[in-house]
């Protein structure tokens, strides 16, 4: 979401949802392509998507939103960092948002996903965990490369969302959503 107007896809066009679920309007922006993910910047709120092989950068802030394309990318699960100026995706690869250069990565993480990155108040603050389809989520440090299983024994892992009330995320398994406290002050 983006100040608190929720926004999605269908049938890869970019909409934006009333608050029962319904769809309020169905933008019809010709380039534009939203299959996969999306996030919200944490800093500017535009909303962060894939699909069609690209990343977008979608303006949200007048009637109709505006896009431009960061990179070419096939990529899925995407999150940004709490800084807002790179974007992770399901490849476990980071790009500059402004420049669409690659800052990190790529980095191997079997069966990789989803991805989130932890926005807390220690020394957790910027990491990123890894949702996999092999259920495992994997906490990696995007300055070392250092990949440490932090739970295991789930089912097939996806998506990864935060909750902005207390910095801790969201994670899916199969049909289950589970809440990974990051730690916060």
């Amino acid at each position: 979401s983006s100040a608190g107007v929720v926004y999605g896809s269908n049938a890869g066009k970019f909409v934006k949802f009333n608050n029962d679920g319904t769809i309020n309007t169905t933008y019809n922006i010709p380039g534009l392509t939203v299959r996969n993910g999306m996030w919200t910047n944490p800093v500017d709120g535009h909303i962060i998507a894939t699909g069609g092989g690209k990343i977008y950068d979608i303006d949200v802030s007048n009637a109709t939103p505006t896009f431009r394309v960061i990179v070419n990318d096939n990529a899925d699960g995407i999150t940004v960092s709490p800084d807002g100026k790179t974007v992770y995706t399901n490849g476990v690869v980071g790009y500059n948002l402004a420049t669409g250069s690659r800052v990190f990565g790529p980095v191997f993480v079997p069966g990789a996903d989803g991805t989130g990155v932890i926005s807390s108040k220690n020394s957790l603050n910027g990491t990123i965990v890894v949702n996999t389809t092999l259920g495992q989520l994997v906490l990696l440090d995007p300055l070392t490369g250092k990949q440490s299983v932090i739970a295991d024994g789930g089912t097939r892992g996806d998506y990864v969302s935060p909750d902005p009330t207390n910095g801790s995320l969201f994670v899916t398994q199969s049909n289950e959503i589970f809440r990974l406290d990051c730690g916060h002050d």
